[in-house]
């Protein structure tokens, strides 16, 4: 099932898929010149070549295992997502929220897989029916989900910021 989004666990196969064929391509290369340092100086190298070699491209591909899980380690720590992504979504929510009888308190937004959660803090400026609340409700999930491909929005009525 191809939906045109990409997650990172793909990316990271991806990655690493590449990287594994580099680096096979590498030692392979290396290893079939090794022949080749017979009668140089560097002649003594030849028994301990291929560790040295995979030590070398082991050193050289360290960047792309260490970038991914600096990443997942975020990702799992709830870092937020994009400051840009969370500004325009904070925006839209607090220009339909303004327009009732609503004041936006606060907004969080995390990355979770190829999704965000979305956490709004609204306080109801007054007295407010229930139909009310279900009906901002809904409008700020349409409007995580006119920014955001898949959301998961949840809506927190208080007059209190979040902590």
């Amino acid at each position: 099932l191809k939906t045109g989004k990409q997650s990172d666990i793909l990316q990271a196969e991806k990655s690493a898929g590449i990287a594994d064929g580099f680096m096979s391509a590498g030692v392979g290369g290396a290893l079939l010149g090794v022949g080749l340092l017979s009668g140089t100086f560097l002649e003594g190298m030849i028994p301990v070549a291929d560790s040295v070699l995979v030590l070398v491209l082991c050193c050289f591909m360290l960047g792309t295992p260490a970038s991914l899980l600096r990443k997942s380690m975020a990702e799992i720590a709830g870092k937020s997502s994009n400051p840009d992504l969370v500004k325009q979504t904070r925006n839209a929510i607090k220009s339909v929220v303004d327009s009732k009888q609503f004041e936006l308190i606060d907004f969080n937004m995390t990355k979770l897989g190829r999704g965000h959660f979305c956490i709004s803090h609204i306080h109801p400026k007054g007295d407010v029916t229930a139909a009310e609340l279900d009906s901002v409700r809904a409008e700020v999930q349409q409007c995580c989900q006119s920014i955001i491909a898949t959301p998961i929005s949840e809506v927190v009525f208080t007059q209190y910021k979040a902590f």
